[in-house]
């Protein structure tokens, strides 16, 4: 048990260091890519796609839908946050499942 979960924590560390590699990467390129239009643009072996991302907002459906569609595409869903506000703790509580168990493996480094 004890290798395997130096092994976990190891590969956590190697992901932790990746993950703040990719982030500064990302923040380079972003710099770098500044004042691209959209398009395509080669750089030695690859081809970077510039495209405008683009995602479904309910405030521009409004406004630019008639009420009666719009109202079709709406759907009253509940909600963690208010049932939160409003349930007891032991209503809340009876309104959840357990989905999985969740493990954490950290180093102890102070033996």
């Amino acid at each position: 048990m004890k290798s395997v979960l130096e092994q976990i924590a190891a590969i956590d560390e190697q992901i932790a260091e990746y993950n703040s590699k990719i982030k500064a990467l990302k923040e380079t390129r972003t710099g770098l890519t500044a004042g691209y239009e959209p398009g395509a643009y080669s750089e030695g072996d690859f081809i970077m796609e510039v495209k405008p991302t683009v995602r479904f907002t309910a405030s521009q459906a409004e406004k630019v839908l008639p009420k009666k569609l719009f109202d079709k595409i709406c759907a009253k869903v509940p909600s963690s946050e208010l049932a939160k506000k409003y349930l007891t703790g032991e209503q809340y509580a009876s309104c959840q499942l357990e989905t999985g168990l969740s493990y954490k493996v950290k180093r102890v480094t102070d033996v």
